[in-house]
């Protein structure tokens, strides 16, 4: 089975740095120019949410883990306190 792509509204696991091991929603790709709440994202890659929390991540520093049903995705993101 091969994995499915990263995409809008997945749920991810961080794989990487200190924060690996939390699950995430991948909102949208970035450019390091972006800004993000007025800051410069740093770097590209996909700007990711838990909560209030937001960061950013290469792609190789996610791995997705809501096999590929973006509804369960919508579901989990909905749920997410404001």
């Amino acid at each position: 089975m091969s994995m499915k792509p990263i995409v809008p509204g997945c749920l991810c696991l961080v794989i990487v740095g200190r924060d690996a091991g939390r699950v995430v929603t991948a909102v949208r790709l970035v450019r390091s120019e972006d800004r993000i709440y007025g800051i410069r994202a740093g770097r590209d890659g996909w700007l990711v949410e838990a909560g209030r929390d937001v960061g950013v991540y290469a792609e190789w520093g996610l791995m997705r883990i809501d096999g590929g049903d973006e509804m369960v995705a919508q579901e989990q993101h909905e749920e997410q306190p404001a």
